[in-house]
């Protein structure tokens, strides 16, 4: 498949930071502010047709591809860029698409995550909207202590969320997702992955969640399965480390330590969730809708991918130690360990990924 520089590669999000030249109590990288994002957005558009659903979250996974080449642009630049010559902008992307080329060596694979889909103009409305809505939860959690830093894009993405002049109702249901969903998003935004051990590279669980839907879905892509299973993978991987906001990150040897333990605490976990979506009512239809994926996302086939994209995303964090000196042995160990695993879950055959991974990791 010629996939695994590639993987390796989008790991990048975890290190470029959004608002990277302004002080910060918590700072988003990339990976992090995707899933906000793609939370919000699968709530909103849940109702539309699967179909729409499905474009919008593609866009949503492959708009990040070019960052790995530009790293961060802030938006304000970006915007100046526009504003002086959009072909400029335009050119960029190309370039970044060319480049691009070096990492992903499957044509089937890159002609499929250069392309965005034609969206419904209201739905572009409401995407623009939701981005904004994105970058405004992360400027009042650190406008909170860093008011004069934050004043300036702070009004200006009042002035974007103004000019969009959305819907009344639908900005009411908007608002009361984000409402319901961002308490849960900084959670796991907070909570980081191996956090027992030093890292050079951290992930915290929101980053990590983002990265296992786009992997399973260039998985998918790779596969060319259907709607119905796609989204299946896209749901159950996007929401698989959801309960860790209520119980924290209950590492997977932790639960098999004591037999029936991984039941006790996936009881505990569904428990957790009903409970969160029941106080708040305008998630609720949603959430029972999709409980079997978010308590379950390795069952069933849709799982497999799921289980695949998960390991292949710890092996790239492993990856990303080693590469930079770590010397705890963890993580050396982890790799193979993982290694092993991924192939007898992975529903197709994934030895030129992982091998082309452990040869850019040990070279």
């Amino acid at each position: 498949m010629g996939l695994g520089k590639f993987f390796i590669k989008m790991s990048d999000l975890f290190t470029i930071y959004r608002w990277s030249n302004l002080p910060a109590i918590v700072r988003f990288n990339e990976a992090d502010s995707s899933f906000s994002n793609a939370m919000l957005s699968f709530f909103t558009f849940y109702d539309q047709d699967r179909e729409d659903l499905l474009k919008l979250m593609h866009n949503k996974i492959v708009e990040n591809i070019p960052k790995i080449i530009l790293s961060d642009i802030p938006l304000n630049t970006k915007k100046r860029i526009i504003e002086e010559d959009p072909n400029i902008w335009d050119r960029v992307l190309d370039i970044s698409k060319e480049e691009l080329k070096d990492f992903v060596k499957d044509d089937n694979i890159m002609s499929k995550i250069t392309q965005e889909y034609n969206l419904k103009k209201e739905n572009i409305k409401i995407e623009q909207y939701l981005r904004l809505i994105t970058a405004k939860n992360e400027i009042n959690i650190n406008k909170r202590v860093f008011k004069e830093f934050y004043e300036e894009p702070y009004s200006e993405n009042e002035r974007s969320l103004q000019k969009l002049n959305l819907n009344i109702d639908l900005k009411r249901k908007i608002d009361q997702y984000n409402k319901a969903l961002f308490d849960l998003i900084i959670r796991l935004t907070n909570l980081k992955r191996w956090n027992k051990m030093h890292r050079n590279i951290n992930s915290s669980v929101s980053a990590h969640s983002y990265y296992v839907m786009f992997t399973s879905y260039i998985l998918s892509l790779s596969e060319n399965v259907d709607n119905e299973l796609m989204f299946n993978i896209i749901t159950a991987s996007l929401f698989h480390d959801l309960p860790e906001a209520f119980t924290g990150d209950v590492i997977s040897p932790t639960k098999r330590k004591v037999e029936k333990l991984d039941k006790i605490i996936t009881q505990i976990e569904e428990d957790y969730v009903l409970s969160w979506s029941l106080k708040n009512k305008q998630v609720n239809d949603v959430i029972k809708n999709i409980m079997p994926l978010i308590i379950n996302p390795f069952k069933g086939e849709y799982g497999r991918f799921v289980r695949t994209a998960d390991l292949l995303a710890a092996i790239i964090e492993c990856s990303n130690e080693i590469r930079t000196g770590n010397s705890n042995e963890n993580f050396r160990r982890a790799f193979f360990g993982m290694k092993t695993e991924i192939k007898g879950t992975s529903p197709f055959d994934i030895y030129s990924i992982i091998d082309e991974i452990e040869y850019n990791t040990f070279k």
